[in-house]
């Protein structure tokens, strides 16, 4: 009978642990009450929930590239989206094969997708996905092709679930006498070729946002190449009375923009006694790796300058936010990491200006530092980067986590290559750059090093106006 006791005791105690073990792995837990679960789940950190942004970027003899895909929860959406985009790579590709001998004489490739996105609603999204080529010559070629997704159904919406039925041939109107009325595109537009485009409704590349419909025309599509790509945008309220219910109600729902209380980079009180290093992190906001370096770096009471994407800071700011929070530096590198040599001085300014603004909505910290996607620059850059007073930094140590993705190895770079003064280039996007970092901030501290913004180290090192400044090299 004691023996049938304790085997009984022993069973429930079994049973309990066994249950306990269940639900903590679930990530699970009831207290008290059993109706009580407790779910863990992972933290939205996305402007646009539902809607993630992937920045990749790629360097080789021959050609850059940096292409920014959205990604959804719906394999079938991410499938059209990603045709695409694997269709520009290829065509890039043969271009750059093709144009090999040219390429090798003259500037590098360069392939860009970047991306504009409008929230319609809770669950649907209009984005405009832009494909820049540069594959020689003097100039490069743009294509573009708008999505509006619907999330809930994970559908492409089609122009007639959008619009009222019946009504593409008044909307064909509109941005008829939208063309008309603008003097400086006008000249340029072959009529005879864009009345046929307006009628055949099937091939309208159209997109949605909170200021109006938008019509997209790639270059020579209905226009002379002077022209470049066309985009005829009819104002939502004269789009309105065509647009059906859900989505009118939709677009008429625009929340003001919170911005981020003003903030300013920490000034790390320096120790005489030791060397001085600056850590710069470039690429990000990434949702998950950029804090996961945030949270090394305060473990280390460490400050460092991150060169921000301006997409990446439109579509994380509440990671960005932090970055500016914490006290450390913040930096610009483009809206969508653009190789700058192969643009116009408008389409440069574009870049800075539009990231410039985009990462000080998200953070409260004006850019006071600015890197160019690559290292690359030329006298156009340099010019503005001078008029709106910024510097233009660079680095002496390239850990070369970008090409490595191996935290063994970024180590072993830096190591070999730092000295007192150095400015090392790391990325925010790599989860094998996050891994790496507390051995190396560990390594250096032992070796007596601070870690200090770019902004500091430039002004201990009487460095002074545009630059380029690369930090102090082995």
């Amino acid at each position: 009978m004691e023996l049938n006791r304790r085997l009984l005791g022993i069973s429930v105690i079994l049973f309990m642990a066994i249950a306990f073990i269940s639900l903590f792995a679930k990530g699970e837990w009831a207290e008290n009450d059993s109706k009580a679960v407790v779910k863990v789940e992972e933290k939205e950190l996305s402007q646009y929930p539902g809607l993630n942004l992937e920045t990749k970027t790629k360097e080789g003899d021959l050609f850059t590239s940096s292409i920014s895909t959205p990604i959804t929860k719906s394999d079938s959406l991410n499938d059209q989206i990603n045709a695409w985009i694997q269709n520009q790579q290829d065509e890039f590709m043969k271009d750059v094969k093709k144009n090999e001998a040219i390429i090798k004489k003259g500037k590098r490739a360069h392939l860009n997708i970047t991306i504009d996105t409008a929230k319609v609603n809770d669950h649907i999204y209009s984005f405009t996905l832009e494909s820049y080529q540069y594959t020689g010559g003097a100039n490069g070629k743009s294509e573009v092709q708008p999505f509006t997704i619907n999330l809930e159904t994970e559908k492409v919406l089609t122009l007639q679930q959008v619009v009222k039925d019946n009504t593409e041939k008044k909307i064909a109107s509109l941005a008829k006498k939208e063309i008309v009325a603008d003097n400086n595109l006008i000249m340029y537009v072959f009529e005879d070729i864009l009345d046929e485009a307006l009628k055949d409704t099937r091939k309208w590349k159209w997109s949605l946002n909170q200021e109006g419909f938008t019509l997209h025309f790639d270059e020579y599509e209905i226009a002379a190449g002077a022209a470049g790509q066309v985009n005829i945008e009819i104002p939502i309220d004269k789009m309105a009375p065509y647009l059906n219910e859900e989505i009118l109600d939709g677009l008429k729902e625009k929340t003001a923009d919170e911005l981020p209380e003003e903030v300013t980079p920490d000034i790390v009180e320096l120790d005489p006694d030791k060397k001085v290093v600056a850590l710069t992190f470039d690429d990000g906001p990434h949702p998950k790796v950029t804090p996961e370096i945030l949270s090394t770096l305060d473990k280390f009471d460490a400050k460092a300058t991150f060169f921000m994407l301006g997409n990446q800071a439109e579509y994380y700011p509440s990671v960005a936010k932090e970055v500016a929070q914490q006290g450390h530096e913040i930096g610009n590198h483009t809206t969508s990491h653009m190789e700058l040599t192969n643009l116009q001085k408008e389409e440069i300014k574009k870049e800075i200006d539009t990231s410039n603004q985009l990462i000080k909505r998200a953070t409260g910290q004006s850019p006071s530092v600015f890197r160019p996607p690559y290292g690359a620059y030329n006298d156009d850059v340099k010019e503005y980067i001078k008029e709106i007073n910024t510097p233009l930094v660079l680095w002496s140590v390239d850990s070369l986590d970008w090409q490595s993705r191996d935290a063994n190895e970024v180590n072993k770079k830096v190591k070999e290559e730092i000295v007192s003064g150095s400015i090392i280039l790391l990325h925010d996007i790599h989860p094998s750059t996050a891994e790496a970092l507390p051995e190396l901030l560990e390594s250096l501290e032992r070796e007596g090093y601070q870690f200090i913004t770019v902004s500091q180290l430039l002004s201990l090192q009487g460095k002074q106006g545009v630059g380029p400044h690369y930090g102090k090299i082995k």
